[in-house]
């Protein structure tokens, strides 16, 4: 949506129709999730006034901005990457927006003569993927739930399996056929698969967000919340075999408490983040935060995870934290 507003704002009102392929359920359930994640913001509802999709899109930007504003402390202001275009605000002719849902239909199999012979398209292994919402990296958030699995203790093969438990759930909530679904999985058809994936995974994360392995293992495990609760098990998961490191970056740490932020190599390499913001890591510490319950809390990310509706609770005794995945 962020794309179709900044589009339409670039080409200044000249854009007289916007075609979705959404059906009307999807639409409501755009609708619905808007409202309740702006009443939480406390940004109040879409009023009848406004309800049109310039009326939504305007109030994913406020959301937009309430989101990073409770994450980032206005930190992300200046950088475009963070912005949703405010319709609003450009003062221009807005494009009346309408759905094909119902004639053209989701199922591929029902196109794909049309798709593969005559406009010469394929599926291909390397390039179609599962879907588990409207997220852009499917892979990369499989991956993620891997190593959180992993770092759990159920590994990072269980994680997967976990994951394409939802995926496929979704898919065929989705619409998706037999055969597509079959597609979509079958880079994770077996265990030496799942780890070819997730070398491929390591290597989207590197190209397309400049992230290392360090960066995406110290993202899972969060070892500097409540109070640092974490930061043994993270140095146990991932470096118990490198004591001198470990005292590296406990005094290193130790630096960072006392605003000390000139020289910290290896905090700065596992983290990502440049020596001047590596108080972003620990400067909301000893804030309490609860990473399973989503319910009663004004942070921003659980809001959002809250009113997810692609979303399933694991039914595994073996999970004590984490049940909930969820596409956000």
């Amino acid at each position: 949506m962020n794309v179709i507003a900044k589009y339409v704002i670039e080409n200044q009102g000249e854009i007289d129709f916007v075609i979705t392929g959404d059906s009307s359920s999807e639409i409501l359930g755009y609708w619905t999730w808007v409202q309740k994640v702006s009443k939480d913001f406390g940004l109040g509802k879409i009023d009848k006034k406004n309800t049109s999709w310039g009326g939504l899109f305007d109030k994913l930007s406020e959301i937009n901005t309430a989101y990073y504003d409770s994450i980032m402390e206005g930190d992300y202001a200046e950088n475009d990457f963070y912005s949703f275009s405010s319709l609003a605000k450009a003062n221009i002719n807005l494009p009346q927006y309408f759905t094909v849902f119902d004639e053209t239909e989701y199922s591929y199999d029902s196109h794909k003569e049309f798709m593969e012979n005559f406009l010469g398209f394929s599926l291909r292994d390397d390039a179609f993927n599962f879907t588990e919402s409207d997220c852009q990296n499917p892979m990369l958030m499989a991956h993620l739930r891997g190593l959180l699995a992993d770092f759990e203790g159920r590994g990072y093969i269980c994680g997967i399996k976990e994951y394409l438990a939802l995926v496929t759930k979704l898919m065929d909530k989705k619409s998706y056929s037999e055969s597509m679904i079959k597609t979509a999985l079958h880079p994770y058809k077996t265990d030496d698969d799942i780890l070819d994936r997730k070398k491929a995974s390591e290597e989207f994360a590197r190209d397309n967000f400049d992230l290392s392995e360090d960066n995406l293992y110290m993202m899972v495990a969060s070892p500097f919340i409540n109070g640092m609760e974490r930061l043994d098990e993270y140095l146990a998961w991932r470096h118990q075999d490198d004591q001198c490191l470990i005292i590296q970056i406990k005094e290193e740490l130790e630096m960072v408490a006392e605003n000390k932020f000139e020289n910290l190599p290896i905090l700065s390499r596992f983290s990502g983040f440049s020596n001047k913001n590596i108080n972003k890591l620990t400067n909301h510490s000893n804030e309490p935060c609860n990473l399973i319950s989503l319910s009663g809390s004004s942070d921003g990310l659980k809001i959002l995870r809250f009113y997810d509706p692609h979303k399933m609770i694991l039914d595994n005794e073996n999970i004590k934290a984490n049940k909930l995945i969820t596409g956000r």
